[in-house]
């Protein structure tokens, strides 16, 4: 009985505390509206302008709290907190504020300095408009390189088989080669159609000399004159009739003119050929590189799969081995593909005649290409009319035959017409 009594004690005094600590953590409803005061502020730095000191009324604990309300659902008035009056600041304690220091007048006779001027901005350098632009031939053709540095590939710029061709075509030695002598047998042809022209000479002569006359009998020195002269000759000339020289020499220009447009022709089509086969060399190249990863992928895989059987005591240690033998088979693979694509990556960089420096790699994707829907003898056809070899060997036929007319008329009389 005693226990039960210190129990039921003991629970009527657990239940007063918790009463107490339920009423010690209500709030207070004098507490539901509080304004903080506002600090005042003031600076006495001579360099800063002086702010006025605000002063808010201090609001106590026991603020007024309007009860007229009530709710309209449930008659419980509604406590909303009263509207505090705006703070007054009197005049007397708003300092006014310091005006900003004139500026000092220059003394009289002297004239103020203007401001410096400001530096200009750097101009920053043009970007570059083309990938195209950062891939430059060698400048130095005639200097070999003497430092490790100026012959070891850079970073690698993927280049499209239409960017290649355009690199070929400005790059390219001997196409350039080509189209200089296009234009000196152009030059030819027009020295050759002078010929159609008379020939108009001038020579003009001017001439000084002094001359004795006498002996001065008061200075005992000879008498001199001077003596000035100026002849003009002008002549005119033409050929009349060269027994077909003339015609031979224009005919064989001519015919020179046409030989090195087809040379132009057919070296540009034959650059055309070398770059999408080395283009095509590079992408091949790549892919064999990714097949032989992937194929090592595949077989490290099967090494794996062979470990864990093995492990598991399904497998034996000669399929283990046969697995690690052909990993390194594909290892040895993906190597000499790696180097089958350096190789292929530096022959079309030669071809571009780019720098030793530059390094470039197939942009393009690998596809189908277009399927050639041609039997064999319309190829050979398309070749005749195609192929600039066979009109380069016309074109020289040609002018052998009028060499030969030039060289007939050597031997032969000449008409001219002379006029001074």
């Amino acid at each position: 009985m005693r226990t039960f009594y210190h129990l039921i004690v003991l629970g009527t005094a657990l239940t007063l505390i918790s009463s107490v600590d339920y009423a010690v953590a209500q709030p207070k409803s004098s507490l539901l509206y509080h304004q903080p005061q506002n600090l005042p502020v003031n600076y006495n730095s001579p360099n800063k302008r002086s702010t006025s000191i605000l002063k808010a009324p201090r609001t106590t604990i026991g603020s007024p709290i309007n009860l007229s309300q009530r709710s309209p659902q449930n008659g419980i008035p509604s406590v909303e907190p009263a509207t505090p009056a705006a703070p007054t600041v009197p005049a007397s304690e708003v300092t006014p504020s310091a005006p900003f220091p004139a500026p000092t007048p220059a003394p009289p006779g002297r004239e103020v300095p203007p401001p410096p001027p400001s530096p200009p901005a750097p101009i920053a350098p043009p970007a570059p408009t083309s990938p195209l632009d950062n891939l430059h031939p060698n400048p130095s053709l005639l200097e070999s390189p003497t430092a490790p540095s100026q012959v070891q590939p850079g970073s690698t710029q993927p280049i499209t088989l239409q960017q290649a061709l355009d690199l070929a075509r400005r790059n390219n030695r001997p196409l350039q080669v080509g189209v200089l002598e296009l234009e000196r047998a152009r030059s030819a042809v027009r020295e050759a159609r002078a010929e159609l022209s008379p020939d108009l000479t001038t020579q003009v002569d001017l001439s000084r000399s002094l001359s004795a006359s006498g002996l001065n009998s008061q200075t005992d020195q000879l008498n001199s004159a001077p003596v000035t002269s100026l002849n003009g000759t002008l002549g005119l000339s033409y050929e009349i009739f060269t027994f077909g020289r003339r015609s031979g020499t224009i005919r064989a220009a001519e015919e020179q003119v046409r030989f090195s447009e087809l040379e132009v022709e057919r070296l540009s089509e034959q650059l055309r050929l070398d770059v999408s086969n080395d283009y095509y060399s590079v992408q091949e190249a790549d892919e064999q590189v990714r097949i032989a990863q992937a194929t090592i992928a595949n077989s490290q895989t099967s090494l794996r799969d062979a470990q864990a059987l093995e492990r598991a005591g399904l497998g034996t240690r000669f399929d283990v081995l046969q697995q690690q033998v052909e990993v390194a088979n594909d290892q040895q693979t993906l190597t000499e593909g790696l180097g089958q694509q350096r190789i292929a990556r530096r022959q079309l960089v030669q071809r571009l005649s780019l720098a030793q420096t530059v390094d470039v790699s197939a942009a393009d994707p690998v596809e189908l290409a277009a399927r050639y829907d041609r039997n064999l003898e319309e190829s050979v056809i398309l070749a005749f009319q195609n192929r600039a070899e066979l009109a380069q060997q016309l074109a020289q036929r040609n002018i052998s035959q009028a060499q030969r007319r030039i060289a007939l008329a050597a031997v032969r009389p000449q008409v001219s017409a002379f006029l001074n």
